[in-house]
């Protein structure tokens, strides 16, 4: 019986990631229409998509690490995916939290990259 439910379990992890990459692939679509049509409202909107499932994605690292364990993760994510891309969540969660955050990681980023660059270069 322990094979069995070992198995389940895998195949339902299995289920709610394709589920999750198929939100992924959805919001390809959307960009490649932004594109398209050439809309600024549009592509921003898709960027800030990428974004908060780029922080997503790495959220998960940590995340998966401690609730794998929980029957329900897998739709939690999957929910949260739907929330992300079908729900309107990027401009719920970029808006307000994420821009602030991003700006301060850029200027961070920026500060020590060009230091690193500028003494490998002298």
């Amino acid at each position: 019986m322990g094979d069995d439910d070992s198995t389940t379990r895998a195949f339902h992890y299995f289920i709610c990631d394709v589920v999750c990459e198929g939100f992924a692939l959805y919001v390809v679509y959307l960009s490649y229409l932004a594109l398209k049509a050439g809309g600024v409202d549009k592509m921003k909107s898709c960027l800030k998509m990428w974004c908060c499932l780029g922080v997503w994605k790495f959220a998960q690292i940590i995340t998966d690490l401690f609730f794998w364990y929980l029957s329900i993760y897998p739709e939690i994510k999957m929910g949260f995916m739907a929330f992300l891309v079908l729900g309107g969540g990027a401009a719920k969660i970029y808006d307000p939290h994420l821009d602030k955050g991003i700006e301060k990681a850029v200027e961070l980023l920026d500060k020590h990259v060009l230091k690193k660059v500028k003494s490998a270069t002298e």
